[in-house]
């Protein structure tokens, strides 16, 4: 049996409405206005018929901004990536406003559909959106660049990090200084894609290269640092954990922290308990944020060099603009783009060899 299309013309002729007003209402033309019962009646056709509307064509943005969301805005990772972002984007003549979503999956979408209504210039997702539905319609109006591990498939362009790798290069510097007992700190995983690929490398590494009786604990609190580390500083997070009786009288000389903020915590908190780094017990975490590098600070870190990449993420933003002709849209099988770039060990004064018997005890 032949397949009936059914075309803007039918929807226009059950609703008793004009082509052009189906149009105009399908289509959301922000320039003109109807009556709630025109289209309520267009929609209700169309609808009915089972009408299926095409991908609007991508139009020139009104301005040239560029929406950028972030998951925490209490988090330095996000900030120094937004940072690098307003740089390159000013560098183009482009104006960045920035969104918090902390991961919640309505606030994502509320924020991906004003990007469509402004006509933006494209968006930049600084985290694996939780809402991929959403983001997938977004990308069907808007070019959008996601910076994050690839775990699946995307429907945007890509800036790739590699926290498999560098979870695997932090047990890989632990394991040749000596470390056997070594404990991983993190608040929770869930919904944190670069938290769960940093543990699964560090767990694939220890596998290969740990003798069966050494053990690793991974620590994970899932009370007061998780809401903490929600819409606080994962600070706070790292202070409670390293706080955490289970860390105690276990023969641990090392400590794995998920990231650079979080060991700041850990720091302090090891610094309560009388514990000296790294003479005591050493400590490692991920990002090399700015704050590492400070002489009170000096932590060992992985750095994937986020910062670098989001200053590319506008460049491969602009590469995409350049290669989709406006008058065709985004088409559903464009071609994706990818960057990438290998993390590397910034060894500072927080990792040392063990001591001959662990010190992290408490009577």
């Amino acid at each position: 049996m032949k397949k009936v299309t059914v075309t803007m013309h039918d929807v226009a002729r059950l609703a008793g409405v004009s082509q052009t007003t189906v149009s105009l209402i399908l289509n959301q033309d922000q320039r003109t206005t109807f009556s709630q019962d025109t289209v309520n009646r267009v929609y209700a056709a169309a609808e009915q018929l089972n009408y299926k509307a095409k991908r609007p064509a991508l139009q020139k943005p009104t301005s040239k901004t560029v929406m950028v969301l972030m998951a925490n805005v209490n988090n330095p990772h996000y900030t120094a990536m937004l940072s690098k972002i307003e740089d390159a984007c000013y560098a183009n003549g482009i104006n960045a406003i920035s969104c918090c979503t902390y991961h919640d999956r309505e606030v994502e979408k509320t924020y991906m559909e004003l990007a469509v209504k402004l006509n933006c210039f494209g968006v930049i997702v600084l985290y694996p959106a939780g809402n991929q539905e959403a983001l997938a319609e977004l990308s069907e109006h808007l070019p959008v660049v996601t910076i994050c591990d690839r775990t699946f498939d995307f429907s945007t362009d890509i800036v790739e990090l590699n926290n498999f790798r560098a979870g695997q290069i932090a047990a890989e510097h632990l394991l040749s200084l000596g470390h056997r007992r070594i404990a991983v700190l993190t608040s929770s995983l869930e919904r944190n894609i670069a938290r769960t690929e940093r543990l699964n490398g560090l767990k694939d590494y220890f596998a290969k290269y740990l003798p069966d009786d050494d053990m690793v604990l991974c620590v994970e609190n899932g009370s007061e640092s998780d809401k903490l580390a929600e819409r606080l500083n994962d600070y706070h997070a790292g202070y409670f954990l390293a706080r955490n009786e289970n860390l105690y009288n276990r023969g641990i000389t090392a400590l794995v922290c998920m990231n650079d903020a979080l060991a700041y915590g850990v720091l302090d908190a090891l610094k309560e308990e009388g514990l000296s780094v790294p003479g005591d017990v050493s400590v490692i975490g991920f990002d090399n944020q700015f704050y590492s590098r400070l002489s009170g600070v000096a932590l060992t870190t992985v750095d994937l060099h986020t910062e670098m990449l989001a200053g590319n993420a506008v460049n491969l933003l602009l590469q995409k603009i350049r290669t989709t002709p406006l008058a065709s849209g985004v088409p559903e099988h464009s071609p994706r783009f990818k960057i990438d770039c290998e993390p590397g060990l910034v060894v500072r004064q927080t990792t040392t060899q063990p001591p001959d018997q662990s010190r992290m005890i408490r009577r």
